[in-house]
């Protein structure tokens, strides 16, 4: 992809963010089935800088990451737009309330166990509404 690299991987998974010209997009990798695909979302400046926040870059990839894990479940732009703003920008109870309706819903702890996964949080408090503290 080409572009001027604002926001490095913070891992081996995750989301970079790449600015070409005047746009940002956020470039996650998501696995599906037997391969990984690309996901590009167009950013704001002000999103960019609150990917800064490790715990909400991290909620952000794990929430986005189950439903583009198959095209009958990618979100539409409108969805993603809220689920950039409420994670990246919500008070930290409301982002759990969005997350944890979400895990327990369409999810079905695909949510809290990638987060599980990657930084080793407890699953059983995510799973009781506790995001930022497990």
């Amino acid at each position: 992809m080409n572009g001027v690299l604002e926001l490095d991987k913070r891992d081996q998974f995750a989301s970079m963010v790449l600015r070409d010209g005047d746009q940002l997009n956020l470039d996650m990798l998501v696995a599906s089935g037997h391969m990984d695909r690309n996901c590009v979302f167009p950013i704001t400046e002000r999103h960019l800088e609150a990917l800064r926040d490790h715990d909400r870059y991290l909620l952000l990839f794990a929430a986005l990451h189950h439903p583009f894990q198959l095209a009958a479940t990618e979100l539409s732009p409108d969805e993603v737009a809220t689920y950039l703003d409420t994670i990246l920008f919500a008070p930290e109870d409301e982002v759990e309330v969005f997350l944890t309706k979400l895990d327990h819903g369409r999810a079905n702890g695909a949510i809290s166990n990638l987060v599980h996964i990657y930084a080793g949080a407890d699953r059983e408090a995510m799973r009781a509404g506790r995001w930022f503290q497990a």
